[in-house]
């Protein structure tokens, strides 16, 4: 999983324009592994998204 946040930047960028997308690539992703009943990963998907939003916040 370490390697999924650095690939969306979870944990370095503070770019907002690249957060944003990385929010758009998690939330399709998070779509396909609901649909592929993978609902564990869907929640994992979300929790990153959650985290990658309070960032824009900030």
């Amino acid at each position: 999983m370490a390697e999924e946040e650095v690939v969306y930047g979870i944990s370095d960028t503070d770019d907002k324009d690249e957060i944003r997308a990385n929010i758009d690539k998690l939330k399709s992703e998070m779509m396909e592994a609901a649909q592929n009943l993978q609902f564990e990963r869907a929640a994992e998907l979300r929790d990153k998204v959650k985290q990658l939003e309070e960032k824009l916040e900030k």
